[in-house]
């Protein structure tokens, strides 16, 4: 719609409403209203059409949603519209309210923010068995997660099922590997014994033990007091000691500080050894060079010191001074007095026991003929066993 503006002539102000200057002609009207009357034809029906234009909706121009920058507006209702791919996917992940405590559903929370007990499926609680069978162990009714304790293995098995047909329905429960098994090869309830440890085991063995010269004897007593000494030495029901020697026997090399004080007692021989080639007396260790006849052979010193097998036959292979109690050459242990049994000997008993004229031999008959030498050096208790107790002197016969 056109509006017509009246305007001051050149020279007036803007506001000033004066007749004079709106309304020239003096009719009654402003000039602009005059001139707007006289308006033609054309010209007011251009005006009545752009009157109507203004109200049209059908899009006379055919402007498209492009042109005016709506090209990615979509013309659909609300409910209509598509959802992004982004809120497809997080509604992808809830649950539906319809599963809350259904089946293959969800289960809900109560009051409390707990779940329902009726929701839960029901607890086993297991059981714990002492058998001490196999046959006991299967002989169980058990359900999944029981235990059998095996007091005959000193084992322990979880049930696997309820099954229980066989030893594979149970599983060993195992100890851990790092465990100790045994201490010095002992198992149990192990207690310290002897010789569990030597020195390198023991730490500053040396310092504290092994660099002391008076260990091994103490005859200075260090670290024993006065009382602790004369409590030892009165100590006669050996009270605290764990290992001694109640014989001589259970001492295979038994040795003395000094001497031998018998007290007016005797050293007492075995006079009837129970093996062959054994025997008790006085002996001692020293150099066979010959001794072809072994164990009982009879012996004599030869010049160099040696023994060798003695011999009737020669003074020179005489004097018998002792009889071999070891086979062979080198150093061996002889008797030089004492009791002695040989089973290969046939000897009359009580006899005398001469040096016989067979290198080494014995004999209870005496040599006979010019130069042969007769020595007694014993006496035959039994057929096998003699007293070998050898005479010093010596007769050569004429």
């Amino acid at each position: 719609m056109l509006r017509a503006v009246a305007r001051p002539p050149a020279g007036e102000g803007e506001g000033d409403m004066l007749k004079s200057v709106y309304d020239t002609n003096d009719d009654g009207s402003v000039d602009e209203a005059d001139t707007a009357a006289a308006l033609t034809g054309t010209q007011a029906t251009a005006i009545t059409n752009n009157t109507t234009h203004r109200g049209l909706t059908n899009n006379p121009h055919t402007v498209t949603a492009t042109q005016v920058g709506l090209g990615s507006a979509d013309d659909t209702a609300d409910a209509d519209k598509p959802v992004s791919t982004a809120a497809q996917t997080a509604l992808d992940l809830k649950e539906d309210a319809a599963d809350k405590n259904a089946v293959n559903g969800y289960a809900g929370l109560d009051a409390s923010s707990k779940i329902n007990p009726a929701q839960l499926p029901a607890l086993a609680i297991s059981e714990t068995y002492v058998v001490n069978t196999e046959v006991a162990q299967l002989a169980l009714t058990v359900q999944e997660g029981d235990i059998a304790v095996r007091s005959d293995e000193n084992k322990t098995y979880i049930a696997l099922n309820d099954t229980n047909a066989d030893m594979g329905d149970w599983q060993e429960m195992l100890s851990p590997t790092a465990a100790v098994t045994s201490v010095f090869g002992r198992s149990g309830a192990v207690t310290a014994q002897a010789n569990d440890y030597d020195a390198t085991e023991i730490e500053n063995f040396d310092t504290e033990v092994g660099n002391h010269t008076d260990v091994t004897a103490n005859t200075a007593k260090v670290g024993i007091t006065s009382g602790q000494a004369s409590a030892i030495t009165a100590n006669t029901a050996k009270t605290g000691v764990t290992t001694e020697i109640s014989n001589v026997v259970e001492d295979t090399t038994p040795e003395l500080g000094g001497d031998l004080d018998l007290n007016e007692f005797y050293l007492k021989l075995v006079m009837s050894p129970a093996a062959d080639h054994k025997g008790s007396g006085l002996i001692g260790s020293v150099t066979v060079d010959v001794n072809a006849y072994g164990i009982g052979a009879a012996l004599y010193i030869a010049a160099d010191g040696h023994y060798e097998e003695a011999d009737a036959d020669a003074a020179a292979t005489m004097p018998c001074v002792a009889i071999a109690l070891e086979a062979g050459t080198g150093t061996k242990k002889v008797l030089f007095l004492g009791i002695m049994k040989d089973d290969s000997w046939t000897f009359t008993p009580g006899g005398a026991v001469y040096v016989s004229t067979t290198a080494g031999t014995l004999s209870t008959t005496a040599p006979t003929g010019t130069g042969k030498q007769v020595q007694k050096v014993g006496t035959a208790i039994t057929a096998d066993i003699v007293l070998f107790n050898p005479s010093p002197d010596i007769i050569e016969l004429a």
